[in-house]
């Protein structure tokens, strides 16, 4: 079987999968920074996450307009098929694979007003771990990094994979938080200090750097203090434990005040 018929069968089937398992899932979105409705105003932001929580994450993003930064491997095919599908926009190119082009397209977008998603340790890792890649991009546009951060009450983890990719479990509950944003200042300050913030808020690291000095860098004054910050910054994770039994698909979206 040729690989120009096995990809559209196989984004078919994840197409469906997708679709269905979204319907299955309670979904909780934590927006107490307004982000979102920034975003919906019209504000061009630039949104990061994980590479392994980018299903979860994908659902509570559909219908702000969201161009996605998408690798030109087979995978990175399947996933642009099932992202165009549920309509998102598309920027093609990876740091490893065209990455100047795709760079002058997240800023040609991001000076549009454009809302751009993309992973902060893709497209090959490691893991969690936060690139300067985009930093960079939010330092040159001048645009604040939102983080998103999901948390499973139940999931499978793919085995093998480099990014720990996670699936919520049919009937699960899924925890969603948005921001707060990160303003990326000028100079290799800036870009170290964002790059700390940006790793407590996504339960990720930075290269060479030691949880300690992390902390020390986003202003924190001790790792214990980091983990209070992280929880912080990410607190749906609690209501996942709060909360009773809750219905299969809802949507429950909780903002902070405008």
């Amino acid at each position: 079987m040729t690989a120009s018929f096995t990809t559209p069968l196989l984004s078919c089937g994840a197409r469906a999968a997708y679709a269905l398992l979204r319907r299955s899932v309670a979904l909780q979105i934590d927006d107490r920074h307004a982000v979102l409705l920034r975003a919906r105003g019209g504000d061009g932001l630039l949104f990061a996450c994980r590479h392994g929580q980018l299903v979860p994450l994908l659902w509570a993003m559909e219908g702000l307009g969201l161009s996605i930064v998408v690798s030109r491997s087979r995978d990175g095919e399947l996933l642009a098929r099932v992202l165009r599908a549920r309509g998102f926009g598309l920027i093609r190119g990876s740091s490893s694979r065209d990455g100047r082009t795709a760079a002058h397209q997240v800023l040609r977008a991001l000076a549009q007003g454009v809302r751009v998603g993309l992973a902060v340790d893709g497209p090959r890792g490691p893991c969690a771990m936060v690139q300067d890649g985009v930093l960079r991009l939010a330092q040159s546009a001048g645009t604040p990094v939102v983080p998103l951060r999901a948390h499973l009450d139940r999931s499978w983890i793919a085995p093998g994979s480099w990014d720990c990719f996670e699936v919520p479990l049919p009937g699960s509950r899924v925890a969603v938080q948005v921001g707060p944003a990160v303003t990326v200042d000028p100079g290799p300050e800036g870009l170290d200090r964002a790059g700390a913030l940006l790793a407590l808020a996504l339960g990720g690291w930075r290269a060479g750097a030691a949880p300690a000095r992390v902390a020390a860098v986003a202003g924190v004054a001790s790792p214990r203090s980091a983990a209070s910050v992280a929880s912080a910054v990410a607190p749906a994770a609690s209501t996942l434990a709060a909360s009773g039994p809750t219905s299969s698909g809802p949507l429950t979206l909780s903002h902070g005040r405008t």
